[in-house]
């Protein structure tokens, strides 16, 4: 009984193996994968609201996505902090300053994307305007940070800074 069988032993080793295997598989399915451009998917987004095709808008998120957006000011307090879940919620905040970077009034300034930081699965950026206002002053710019699932946007976040220059 002690003697050990060159097949118990190869199907004890089998085993273990298909085990690992199978643990190591089991976490690359749970894992998101990386998105090989993230940027491109925001820049896509924000085309979209641009044009005001919401729906399409919609299709760039996951199903449970979560949408927030505040003012903050030169103390970092925030004013109107708002949290959307869900493509129901979200639907209803795409017309709102910081998810569109043109508006239908063509004195409003236009915002570019700058200050890019790109990671596989974050992106940040500022969406900054392209001239001053009416009073010589800057139009505030916004923070932007979008986390991805799959590449879909699972996260974003759309600060304004509210700037007293």
């Amino acid at each position: 009984m002690g003697l050990k069988s060159p097949l118990l032993t190869s199907v004890k080793s089998l085993f273990l193996l298909l085990v690992i295997s199978f643990v190591f598989t089991g976490v690359e399915d749970v894992s998101a994968s990386p998105c090989s451009d993230p940027m491109k998917v925001i820049r896509d987004f924000y085309d979209s609201t641009d044009s005001l095709q919401f729906d399409r808008s919609l299709s760039f998120f996951t199903a449970d996505a979560e949408l927030t957006t505040w003012a903050e000011g030169v103390n970092g307090r925030h004013w109107q902090e708002t949290h959307y879940y869900g493509p129901d919620q979200i639907r209803k905040a795409l017309n709102r300053r910081g998810l569109r970077r043109i508006s239908e009034n063509p004195n409003s300034p236009i915002f570019r994307e700058t200050e890019e930081k790109v990671l596989p699965d974050k992106v940040s950026f500022m969406l900054r305007p392209d001239r001053l206002g009416p009073d010589q002053r800057p139009y505030n710019p916004y923070q932007v940070i979008a986390t991805f699932d799959n590449c879909r946007i699972k996260t974003l976040t759309v600060i304004e800074y509210i700037t007293w220059e």
